[in-house]
């Protein structure tokens, strides 16, 4: 009796499995423009303020994933630093869809231009999926009357950026996306024949042990 539960176990344990793994996660980087250290450009950026915002910076992802957390280097020129917000929208001919927001977040106090402070991070992200293939824009506006400036990248990383109204192809500013690579589950119509395939393993075990037992008392 035990062995015939412990091959129902093995066979069904391993079919259930199959039915039940549906996705699987794996920490990963999507872009990062930033130097060793978290380096980037001190000194230089695009102006973020009430005369040049919003101002979005473009990325393409590789692979299906859910963000997890972005880091921007964003720095308070001027003002009394009541922050940024910062915003993710979908690719859309070039520009922020600024009809469909994905996800959005506010940055508090910023460091001060010029100071080289580690980037700003915005961390346990959650509700902004990605796909693989997909462009998209992380847009910064300008709370209150602060002017803040996003600082480049000192990689030599260039990409399309936008800026009040207009789209430009020059060195991005430096941010970082991170986030969990997710892949699809095995539908379940596909499981569907494995499992009937155990059942069927498990019920042609059961018959060859009860014949050979019928034997035996026979003999």
């Amino acid at each position: 009796m035990r062995m015939r539960g412990s091959w129902f176990a093995a066979v069904f344990g391993g079919v259930f499995a199959s039915l039940t793994f549906a996705s699987t996660s794996n920490a990963v980087t999507i872009f990062d423009d930033f130097g060793l250290g978290n380096s980037y450009n001190c000194c230089t950026g695009w102006s973020i303020d009430p005369a040049f915002s919003p101002v979005g910076m473009s990325f393409t992802s590789s692979i299906n994933a859910d963000i997890t957390q972005v880091d921007v280097a964003i720095s308070n020129i001027l003002g009394p630093n009541s922050g940024t917000t910062i915003t993710l929208y979908p690719n859309s001919g070039g520009a922020p869809d600024f009809g469909s927001p994905i996800n959005s977040w506010v940055l508090g106090t910023l460091p001060a231009f010029g100071s080289s402070d580690p980037p700003t991070s915005i961390s346990g992200i959650t509700g902004a999926h990605v796909t693989a293939g997909g462009s998209y824009f992380l847009v910064a506006v300008a709370v209150s009357d602060d002017i803040n400036a996003w600082n480049r990248n000192n990689q030599g990383v260039d990409g399309i950026f936008f800026q009040n109204s207009l789209t430009f192809f020059n060195t991005l500013g430096a941010f970082r996306v991170l986030g969990d690579e997710t892949t699809a589950a095995t539908p379940l119509p596909a499981a569907l024949p494995l499992f009937a395939g155990g059942l069927g393993l498990i019920g042609l075990l059961a018959r060859r042990r009860k014949q050979k037992a019928t034997s035996c008392v026979g003999s």
